[in-house]
């Protein structure tokens, strides 16, 4: 099940937690098996604003259409349940490889994600035998 990290639910504004709940809820069915990592960055991390645009970063196994479209879907329906018209979620997916790639090759949002990201839900390791 995708759930919000007792961390992120400690960490996050109030006015956010719903939305972060929903958004994960809504992409557990679709992607769960797929989904290595849902992070929180940017701004919205360090003092929410209402009418800024909520950043999030989705590490997923793959990464092509149909993944794109769960996504899309889940922040569409998340965003609904942000209160300033201005306000929206900026989903970027990367694959598990762009997100260990090194710091001279990863895009701004893994740099920034990495470096300022809440982690607002991470796969379960698999347990060792």
């Amino acid at each position: 099940m995708v759930r919000l990290s007792a961390e992120a639910a400690a960490r996050l504004p109030t006015a956010l937690t719903p939305v972060m709940d929903r958004f994960l809820a809504s992409l557990g069915p679709r992607l769960e098996r797929l989904l290595v990592e849902v992070r929180l960055y940017g701004p919205q991390v360090r003092r929410f604003a209402e009418d800024a645009p909520v950043p999030l970063l989705v590490v997923a196994e793959e990464c092509g259409a149909a993944t794109r479209a769960s996504t899309q879907l889940a922040r569409d329906d998340a965003g609904r349940l942000l209160s300033h018209p201005d306000a929206g979620l900026e989903v970027t997916l990367v694959s598990p490889a762009a997100w260990d790639a090194d710091d001279a090759s990863a895009s701004v949002a893994v740099r920034q994600a990495r470096r300022e990201g809440l982690v607002l839900w991470r796969r379960p390791a698999a347990p060792t035998s």
